[in-house]
């Protein structure tokens, strides 16, 4: 978690644990007198190291990399509801949602499928711990997509989730989707709910939340 301390990162955990419980999972690398096991988060907190990250690459690149390895909680935030850890990967530069999507891939899980209210306020709390996850109020990309060409059912037919999970709950501004330009295909948050954006975030989007089952 970028620029949080051991205290604030356990005190976020408490937070969550109010929207359904988590695991909250803390490097304590290079902190002196870390006490393992004295998390107070629920369940057992373990201290986990995030590895190095290369440098981050330009939108579109198809090989996007996060900034200095900046994900919440290091390995993320385990929602106790599902068992599936979240984390939000922020990056150097505007991102796409392609390559987003395969960075998701390559850490072992996928964009964000968010099916309830129960998970949409999880997400949207992490989100709102993580610095530097908003630019300018355009906020990370999620799993949710629409395949271009489907003229007959815009602005919003033919949505689904990455992981073709049922498209049944949906969070989006009002007036969203609207498909402007005809080119509007991919999700994001924008503010507090959803919007469809172009694949390449209109060079906004710099980051995105990865759902590892």
């Amino acid at each position: 978690m970028v620029g949080m301390s051991l205290r604030a990162a356990l005190g976020f955990s408490c937070v969550l644990a109010g929207l359904g419980g988590c695991v909250l999972l803390v490097s304590t690398s290079g902190l002196s007198g870390a006490d393992d096991g004295d998390g107070g988060a629920e369940g057992d907190a373990r201290a986990d190291t995030a590895s190095s990250a290369e440098p981050a690459r330009e939108a579109g690149s198809g090989d996007a990399s996060a900034e200095g390895g900046a994900d919440a909680g290091g390995e993320g935030i385990v929602w106790s509801q599902n068992g599936h850890r979240y984390l939000v990967r922020v990056y150097l530069l505007a991102v796409s949602w392609d390559a987003a999507s395969d960075d998701a891939v390559k850490a072992g899980g996928h964009l964000v499928t968010i099916t309830s209210a129960a998970e949409e306020a999880f997400v949207a709390a992490l989100i709102g711990s993580v610095q530097n996850a908003v630019n300018d109020a355009f906020g990370p990309w999620i799993g949710a997509y629409q395949p271009p060409g489907d003229g007959g059912q815009e602005p919003d037919g033919g949505w689904g989730w990455v992981t073709g999970e049922p498209w049944a709950y949906t969070h989006w501004e009002d007036g969203e989707p609207n498909d402007t330009g005809g080119r509007e295909h991919y999700a994001h948050y924008l503010g507090s709910r959803w919007n469809d954006i172009s694949l390449d975030g209109d060079g906004y989007v710099r980051s995105a939340v990865i759902e590892i089952e």
